[in-house]
């Protein structure tokens, strides 16, 4: 085995080396052999004797030895130190905890960024909060609430209060890390729209731990406000530190139709597809783009996959109503609009900046306006794009439109 991996580590064996989270661990050759022997069987009892003739090459050494290379071997583990549990007149054992099981489930469950999958990852990582062995269930939950409120997906007034609250307990328990940082950046900017404490949050996170995830999010903040010199910054940064970034593809196409060029983003949709061929969001974006390049009927046919791969996400069939309201398909836009009228009426969250502009393309200008004081009232995670979103150019130009912008965001 040239790699074993047990929560947050990596043993890299071939060149004998423990890992978390990518950054290497210091720690002496014997407690690297000790490690390695015990995550070699991950689970299983280690006899005392196994221990010392595969960690020690059958070199006779004291049970004294043992144990203090043991404990420090545990202390290379730090907050996880407890996963190497000691089995008297047995030997000893690494395992992780059934909370460790359910971060994993809740981990890839909340890959689907659907609201089904987020509220049952969400449901996994409380199970293993308890245990409190490490931040990941607390950091977990506060990007899950953050994730509900930053897809659309639940109103922010739902999203941000509990965010809050999980987000001050990580703080406090663990201390206020790079990520835990960043994610509140992503908050101010999106909950609160408050660009200038969202971009200095960012930068700080950078600059404790270079990751991309904080750097697609600043992409995202500097092509909002047109500094799109800043956002390619950004994006290069973000594609040098990890160019499979889950949410690179969206700012990058968000990047180009931000600019109106749509070409560019319709190729960087075409790389998205290829690489995550089941991300909903990624191909609602490329739908975008192929829509304002003329491509209608391939638009609609990726706005419908994208509505087969996340059902329970209302606003990506108002982005098809608003393709098909823009290519005078008119009645089929209005039934779709009817159908996310009705959504509404059973108490299900219908963002309004989505609705605002299939309404103006069908000619009504007073419900477009609105749905759009609507969503400023419901503070909708999308209005942080208002001033570059292809969609709403019609609105923008409304003379409407500067009594709605004024005082939107926060400086």
């Amino acid at each position: 085995m040239n790699q074993i991996r047990f929560g947050p580590f990596l043993l890299d064996c071939a060149n004998s080396r423990l890992l978390r989270d990518g950054h290497e661990v210091q720690i002496r050759s014997q407690v690297y052999a000790v490690i390695k022997v015990m995550a070699s069987r991950l689970g299983r009892d280690v006899p005392f004797p196994q221990l010392m003739a595969e960690a020690w090459k059958g070199v006779n050494v004291s049970q004294h030895t043992v144990v203090v290379t043991v404990a420090e071997a545990r202390k290379a583990l730090a907050e996880y130190r407890d996963w190497i549990i000691y089995l008297p007149k047995r030997g000893y054992r690494l395992a992780l905890p059934v909370a460790d099981d359910h971060v994993k489930i809740g981990l890839r469950m909340a890959q689907r960024c659907t609201r089904e999958g987020l509220e049952k990852a969400l449901n996994h990582f409380r199970l293993a909060a308890p245990d409190r062995y490490g931040r990941r269930p607390l950091d977990a939950i506060a990007r899950v609430h953050l994730m509900l409120g930053a897809s659309g997906l639940i109103m922010t007034a739902d999203a941000i209060t509990p965010f809050q609250i999980v987000h001050r307990q990580a703080v406090d328990l663990f201390g206020l890390t790079p990520a835990l940082r960043a994610d509140r950046a992503h908050a101010l900017h999106l909950f609160n729209r408050h660009r200038d404490a969202a971009e200095s949050e960012l930068l700080a996170s950078a600059r404790g731990q270079e990751e991309s995830t904080a750097y697609v999010r600043l992409a995202l903040l500097y092509a909002a406000q047109r500094r799109f010199d800043h956002a390619a910054e950004s994006l290069q940064r973000a594609r040098t530190l990890d160019r499979f970034d889950p949410g690179f593809p969206a700012a990058e196409m968000f990047f180009w139709l931000a600019q109106c060029n749509f070409q560019r983003a319709v190729r960087a949709g075409e790389a998205a597809i290829e690489i995550q061929p089941y991300f909903y969001v990624d191909r609602a974006f490329y739908a975008q783009a192929l829509d304002f390049s003329g491509y209608v009927d391939q638009a609609l046919n990726q706005y419908r996959l994208a509505q087969a791969l996340a059902p329970d996400v209302p606003w990506l069939k108002a982005l098809e109503a608003h393709c098909l309201a823009r290519n005078e398909s008119i009645s089929q836009a209005e039934k779709l609009l009817t159908k996310l009228q009705r959504l509404r009426a059973t108490g299900a969250y219908v963002d309004s900046l989505y609705l605002a502009p299939v309404l103006k393309v069908l000619n009504r200008g007073d419900e477009a306006f609105a749905e759009l004081w609507r969503a400023r009232r419901e503070s909708s995670a999308a209005l942080y794009s208002v001033d570059v979103d292809p969609k709403l150019a019609p609105l923008r130009r409304d003379r409407r439109f500067a009594a709605f912008r004024k005082g939107l965001f926060q400086s």
